[in-house]
């Protein structure tokens, strides 16, 4: 190597070095306080469609002059949030990189409860109460099956269910009476889902029905006791599968 390419070499590394020290220096009298600005970072790395939490980041004091105007500078207006692509650990957590869970910015699966199953049910103008049931509304499930004397039987399957879509519109209390649905979507147990889709199995088998939804007062959380009525009179159709077996 030439010397003269040497000591270019050295003199860029010293260079180097000496800005390092400059701007990373706590006594440097060129930067004081309001030279820093807060900024938020990833702690660690959050993967891709992640619900932001309070643990996944950190605050440190970034020079002004790098911090972009898109830049967080509140942990509390990014948890919650969900990450639109994957973020690196220690990465400056930007606006853009996120979208809120209201409104289905990123999808139902984000704004359920653990626990929590999304059970969707067509309906009619009659089941679906006239297209007057909107997202965040509850309803209560009534059946109409055959009970043990192949009488039918109508009942409330379950109540005070919460509606997470209608079709598929997300938005909460979204008045939809000007748009009639042909579906509801309702967040149930697991245990819940397979009852309910049992009981709409029967119920499109013997007669060619459905599940039907009532709409309760958005404030009303009381549950009913009313009993099953029975239909007097009225008896399976030939078709019934317990007919067949007979």
């Amino acid at each position: 190597m030439k010397k003269t390419k040497l000591i270019a070499l050295l003199a860029a590394a010293a260079a180097t070095v000496a800005v390092w020290s400059v701007l990373n220096s706590k006594t440097s009298p060129q930067f004081d306080e309001a030279d820093f600005t807060p900024v938020v970072i990833a702690r660690t790395a959050i993967p891709e469609g992640t619900v932001i939490e309070a643990g996944m980041l950190e605050v440190k004091q970034i020079l002004g002059t790098y911090v972009p105007g898109s830049a967080y500078t509140r942990m509390d207006d990014v948890t919650g949030k969900v990450a639109k692509d994957e973020i690196a650990p220690g990465e400056m957590v930007t606006k853009g990189r996120f979208t809120g869970t209201e409104g289905g910015g990123i999808g139902l699966a984000y704004q359920m409860e653990n626990g929590r199953r999304a059970f969707t049910l067509e309906v009619g103008v009659e089941a679906g109460v006239a297209g007057l049931i909107a997202v965040g509304n509850k309803v209560d499930i009534i059946v109409t099956d055959l009970n043990d004397q192949k009488q039918f039987e109508t009942g409330y399957l379950l109540q005070q269910v919460e509606v997470l879509a209608v079709d598929s519109r997300l938005k909460k209390f979204e008045n939809a009476a000007d748009i009639m649905y042909g579906s509801v979507t309702l967040s149930v147990t697991p245990e819940e889902a397979l009852e309910a889709e049992s009981k709409a199995f029967r119920a499109r088998t013997i007669n060619n029905g459905n599940l039907r939804l009532t709409l309760r007062p958005q404030a009303d959380d009381s549950e009913t006791e009313a009993g099953p009525v029975v239909t007097q009179g009225a008896a399976a159709p030939i078709s019934a599968p317990e007919a067949e077996q007979e």
